[in-house]
C-alpha cells in the first residue's frame, strides 16, 4: 500500500502509553506539544500525541477501545525520511518497549542496572545488582 496512510495502524499489544512514550524517545521521538492531529494524504487522523524525529517523521500514538496503543505513521514518509518499511520500523518500536518495559521491572523489584553493552547480533545484554 505505497504511499498510503498505514491503515490498521500497526497495533502493539498491552502497551502503556507512558512506556510507549519512553520506547519512542529512546529512538529519538520527541511529543509535539499543542496538537492532537496527524495529517496525511489530506485527511487528519485524531490521535491522544503526536510525535517527532530530528528527521521530522511524525507519528501518531491513539489508544483504542480494547485499551491497546495504535502507532499511525505514513509509509511514504517512513521510507523517504528514514529508509525503512513499515515492519522494520514495527520491530525497531517493539524491541524498544520490550527493553524499557523489562529495565521498569526490575526496578520495581529492587534491581539496579550496573552495565549495558549491545553484542553484534544487536542482542543487549544487562548486568543487575540488588542490595540485600
Amino acid at each position: 500500500m505505497s504511499g498510503a496512510f498505514f491503515m490498521p495502524p500497526i497495533p502493539i499489544p498491552m502497551m502503556e502509553v507512558p512506556t510507549a512514550l519512553l520506547a519512542l524517545g529512546l529512538i529519538g521521538f520527541e511529543i509535539v506539544h499543542g496538537t492532537n492531529s496527524l495529517l496525511c494524504k489530506k485527511q487528519s487522523q485524531v490521535v491522544d500525541h503526536v510525535l517527532v524525529n530530528e528527521s521530522g517523521l511524525r507519528i501518531g500514538i491513539r489508544t483504542t477501545q480494547e485499551g491497546k496503543i495504535e502507532l499511525l505513521v505514513d509509509e511514504e514518509e517512513l521510507r523517504e525520511k528514514e529508509g525503512l518499511e513499515l515492519n522494520d520500523f514495527q520491530e525497531q518500536v517493539q524491541k524498544q518497549y520490550g527493553y524499557v518495559q523489562l529495565v521498569n521491572r526490575l526496578k520495581s523489584e529492587g534491581y539496579e542496572v550496573v552495565e549495558e553493552t549491545e553484542e553484534t547480533d544487536e542482542t543487549v545484554r544487562l548486568v543487575v545488582r540488588r542490595w540485600r
